[in-house]
């Protein structure tokens, strides 16, 4: 962690700590830019996972990061599905504080 960095942006570290150490054979990049099917341009992503199920089948997710003083709602849910939707992963996992 960077004592620096605002606490969501070291909460994000630390989700994408967790998650590359459950399969090390994984891909996983923080804070990384890709292509949006809806619009075509970059977007940001909190964490994004390349991995192989049964180390055979590519698996894409997606992981976005909420570090929020309240409570998600539906409306928080109904964001993520869409941005997991535009980002084409074949998983998506929302991780809150």
């Amino acid at each position: 962690m960077r004592p620096t960095e605002p606490d969501w942006k070291q909460f994000e570290r630390a989700v994408a700590a967790f998650v590359a150490a459950l399969d090390p054979r994984a891909i996983v990049k923080h804070d990384v830019r890709l292509p949006d099917r809806h619009h075509g341009g970059l977007r940001q992503r909190d964490v994004w996972i390349d991995a192989k199920i049964c180390e055979h089948f590519p698996v894409s997710a997606l992981v976005s990061c909420k570090h929020f003083k309240r409570k998600l709602h539906s409306g928080d849910i109904d964001a993520f599905n869409g941005e997991r939707a535009s980002s084409q992963a074949q998983v998506g996992v929302l991780y809150s504080r």
